[in-house]
């Protein structure tokens, strides 16, 4: 919100479709803008404070930036200060296939219909196993699934929430690049794919380079019911688990965690009992 009189400079975050943040500096007197080239990089750090402002980095780049000034210093091209307002909600949309990435800035609990997965194995160097949590670790990354270009409001919690420690994924930087793999939100047969478009950039959920990985990583769902990884629970994962049940063939990607739908370290009957329950739910 816009700062009044005598109001030191605090902060201005601005989080672009991507939910990449820019920033500009903290400081003690006053911001100014400024056209002249300044230092940034993959790591660095910085402090302003009494009218200064220090900071080191490893790359070079010409861009306009925000600068601290002490008030007796500042000329021309002023800015507005603003005072920094905490949002205990925000929105997110998930794209046509319903996933997306999240990194988010505080522990937050997601609504009905928004399902957050980390993932807690590679089985194979082929299938990425998923599985749900509840609420969402602040700096953690995580993959979302909802309904197919739908907004979301997500709600802070306070106090804290526990850290994910099977968690498979990594937070990229501005080093990251070609041989990771990153989730795919266009497709619709979702999956990790691996990325070859030159630096990733930082704040994005990735899975490190696998040896002998396929391009394309499936997305086994813990206890989904879907035996196949198709990304659909229908009568197919029923016969996958039939099948494996009676030591019949099953398909390439059946995942046996994926067929426990109810989750009791166990394929069996009662899971074929479950999945007819989801398909019944979701006609």
């Amino acid at each position: 919100i816009a700062g009044e009189v005598g109001d030191s400079a605090q902060v201005t975050i601005t989080i672009n479709a991507e939910s990449l943040a820019t920033v500009t500096m903290r400081g003690d007197s006053i911001l100014r803008y400024s056209e002249t080239p300044i230092e940034i990089g993959g790591s660095g750090s910085g402090s302003g404070g009494e009218g200064e402002s220090t900071g080191t980095s490893t790359s070079s780049v010409s861009m306009a930036a925000f600068n601290c000034y002490a008030s007796d210093t500042l000329t021309e091209k002023l800015v507005k200060i603003y005072r920094f307002q905490y949002e205990p909600k925000f929105d997110i949309t998930v794209g046509e296939n319903g996933w997306r990435e999240l990194v988010s800035a505080k522990n937050v609990e997601l609504p009905e219909g928004l399902k957050a997965y980390i993932v807690s194995e590679i089985v194979d160097n082929k299938k990425a196993r998923l599985k749900e949590v509840t609420k969402v670790k602040a700096d953690t990354p995580y993959v979302l699934k909802g309904s197919s270009n739908t907004t979301y409001t997500l709600t802070t919690v306070d106090g804290e929430v526990e850290v994910p420690t099977d968690n498979k994924l990594l937070i990229s930087d501005s080093s990251t690049g070609d041989g990771v793999y990153v989730i795919d939100t266009t497709s619709d047969k979702v999956s990790f794919n691996k990325w070859n478009d030159g630096l990733l950039g930082g704040g994005h959920p990735y899975l490190p380079t696998i040896d002998n990985g396929k391009n394309n990583l499936t997305i086994c769902i813990i206890g989904s019911g879907d035996a196949n990884c198709d990304g659909v629970v229908d009568t197919k994962d029923i016969e996958e688990i039939a099948n494996f049940i009676m030591g019949e063939q099953t398909s390439e990607t059946f995942d046996e965690k994926a067929a426990d739908a109810n989750e009791d370290d166990k394929v069996n009957a009662a899971d074929i009992v479950e999945v007819v329950n989801i398909i019944s739910s979701n006609p």
